[in-house]
């Protein structure tokens, strides 16, 4: 099953702005920020609609990383934004209104992406991760982040990534420790003979450009990509050194199973290593970085998100107000994500549209302020709205749950092919979109 959102693109207390989402209500805003460029953060991106409360504004109002602009206008489904894009330095506050200020900071996530912080709504302080992979050592050197005296900000609201909250992987290996992981396997096959080749089997279309460096800067090799990412990595100078869109000249791939490069019958024999993160979070039973599938098969833990440790680490340096979780991962709920993050073991869900949340179209939306509050104790019993649906989850009887048997855990093959079937791609597809 895979993550559900639980963030709809709106930040309490800040109505005039939204943030990786470009549809419905927030077509309202007036400032649109886009945190990178992976699909899922970027809906409604392409839409005449989009475009048209872009026209009618005095000045560009879609607020990005100067490196996600560069990428975004190579690619032409998106060509029309040009004019609209408003790119930002990182860490260089850039003021908005009369009272709004947003600040880009450094996300770690993949190229050009970032987390924004907005300070001088009636929200208060805010700062939302987007996706992020960071470390204390890293949040302690943002100066964007601290007073003058060097301490934290206040923050008032935390919408954190939360993809990979789950208890069974506290932890993930560091992209250095991966990288070196893949660089073990990689010229170990290649130094057996000398026509051998490796493919890199990458499920994010970008995001992966630390692992095509250090295996150029080791084997001297540059990796052969197709021309979409050929065309995608010229406007990333120090990453088009690193890959070749010509296939002989090289035993390194990082192309689709099946591609033609790969069934060149004048190639060697071929390993196969795919980069990934759900089929380990999936197969509860393969506890280690490197999992060999079979024959020449093999799948390295790489991941693109922070885990629960390092969201852990990140609420407790900043001590916000309110954590939002803004992703519920795949076989996980809400209520377990808030339970983990430190949250009341019970948290109420306020459920707006009436329906029931599906993998696709439909958000859980909470008000914020009944999120989390690791940090801070309120007094008083607080009044739900009366309009909003209040759903509990159910609880199971004792004599159902004594009868009830669990089913048992799948075979790692088996749950190879639901992290495959997790892995599938939407009808349409940019440059950016993860698989």
């Amino acid at each position: 099953m895979p993550e559900r959102e639980c963030f709809g693109g709106l930040l309490t207390g800040y109505p005039e702005v939204a943030v990786d989402r470009f549809d419905g209500r927030c077509l309202n805003a007036s400032y649109f920020l886009l945190s990178h460029l992976h699909s899922d953060h970027m809906r409604g991106l392409d839409s005449a609609e989009l475009r048209s409360v872009l026209q009618s504004q005095p000045q560009p109002r879609l607020l990005l990383s100067r490196q996600s602009a560069a990428l975004l206008t190579s690619w032409p489904r998106y060509a029309a934004l040009a004019p609209h894009l408003c790119p930002l330095e990182v860490g260089v506050p850039r003021q908005l209104t009369d009272r709004l200020v947003v600040t880009a900071l450094p996300a770690a996530h993949c190229p050009g992406s970032v987390m924004f912080l907005l300070e001088g709504g009636a929200g208060g302080t805010v700062l939302y991760t987007g996706d992020f992979r960071l470390d204390n050592h890293q949040l302690a050197d943002m100066k964007a982040l601290h007073d003058a005296d060097g301490h934290p900000k206040p923050i008032q609201a935390l919408y954190v990534d939360t993809t990979f909250c789950v208890p069974q992987r506290r932890e993930l290996p560091t992209r250095s420790r991966s990288a070196e992981s893949v660089l073990r396997l990689v010229t170990e096959w290649l130094d057996r003979a000398p026509d051998h080749r490796v493919n890199l089997d990458c499920k994010a279309r970008y995001g992966y450009e630390h692992i095509f460096r250090r295996l150029h800067e080791a084997t001297g090799m540059r990796v052969h990509v197709d021309a979409e990412k050929i065309q995608l990595y010229e406007r990333l100078p120090d990453i088009a050194r690193c890959v070749t869109s010509c296939a002989s000249e090289t035993r390194l791939h990082s192309c689709r199973p099946g591609s033609a490069c790969l069934r060149d019958g004048s190639g060697g024999p071929l390993r196969s290593i795919t980069l990934s993160t759900m089929f380990f979070f999936m197969n509860q039973a393969v506890d280690c970085l490197e999992h060999h599938l079979g024959g020449e098969r093999y799948r390295v833990l790489y991941s693109f998100h922070a885990s629960l440790g390092q969201v852990r680490e990140m609420v407790s340096y900043l001590r916000p107000s309110r954590v939002v979780p803004c992703v519920v991962p795949p076989n996980s709920s809400l209520e377990s994500v808030v339970a983990l993050l430190g949250g009341a073991s019970e948290p109420r869900l306020e459920l707006q549209s009436g329906r029931l949340p599906t993998a696709r179209a439909t958000h859980w939306e909470r008000r914020p302020s009944e999120v989390l509050q690791p940090h801070r104790q309120h007094t008083g019993r607080r009044q739900p709205p009366k309009e909003i649906k209040r759903i509990r989850p159910k609880v199971e009887s004792p004599a159902r749950r004594q009868g009830h048997q669990r089913s048992p855990q799948p075979a790692v093959g088996a749950q190879e092919e639901r992290a495959d079937a997790a892995d599938t791609r939407p009808a349409w597809k940019s440059p950016f979109d993860s698989d």
